[in-house]
């Protein structure tokens, strides 16, 4: 899909990140699939493969190769890859049109006073449990509401997802300065 067939790199229309890299567009992928895939494209493309080579093809090289990596870092994380299913289904995320229940913002809210006070490791890892259980839930909630074309319960999993992703960075990024 990037070079004719005589061997030269060629512009390629917007593709999406799916179809880019030869992976249906579903929620549910075969990680393997997709790295193998993003591999033998990124051995293709990759710049210096192509730095002998005229200008334009050496930027287009580059421009498709970034391309594939957007794309294998997007659809490789399940709150990412969800959020890119949402949008070209027409229903992105947004801040300002997003809502979220209270009693699940109160949960939100008390798990981040929760990391505040954590005064050990242990601590941390038993926030880290709850919350590690917590995605697995969600992104199995939106496995199912994509596989039913659920859009409106996907994205309402989503947002979820994001909070706890966001707890997650705010658990790593804390053990690692504190009890490391």
């Amino acid at each position: 899909m990037f070079f004719c067939e005589c061997g030269v790199i060629q512009e390629v229309d917007k593709l999406g990140y799916f179809q880019v890299l030869g992976m249906p567009e579903k929620f549910d992928v075969d990680l393997e699939s997709l790295s193998q895939n993003y591999k033998n494209l990124q051995r293709q493309l990759h710049p210096d493969k192509h730095s002998l080579k005229p200008k334009r093809e050496q930027d287009l090289a580059e421009q498709q190769s970034s391309y594939v990596v957007n794309a294998y870092q997007t659809i490789m994380k399940p709150l990412s890859r969800a959020m890119y299913l949402l949008e070209i289904n027409g229903n992105p995320l947004e801040e300002e049109n997003t809502s979220v229940d209270q009693d699940f913002l109160m949960q939100i809210m008390e798990t981040n006073e929760e990391i505040i006070e954590a005064d050990s490791s242990e601590d941390l890892r038993k926030i880290e449990e709850v919350n590690d259980q917590n995605i697995k839930e969600c992104i199995q909630n939106i496995s199912q509401a994509f596989g039913t074309n659920n859009i409106d319960l996907a994205k309402s999993w989503t947002i979820k997802l994001k909070y706890f992703c966001n707890i997650d960075g705010k658990l790593r990024e804390i053990k690692q300065i504190s009890f490391d």
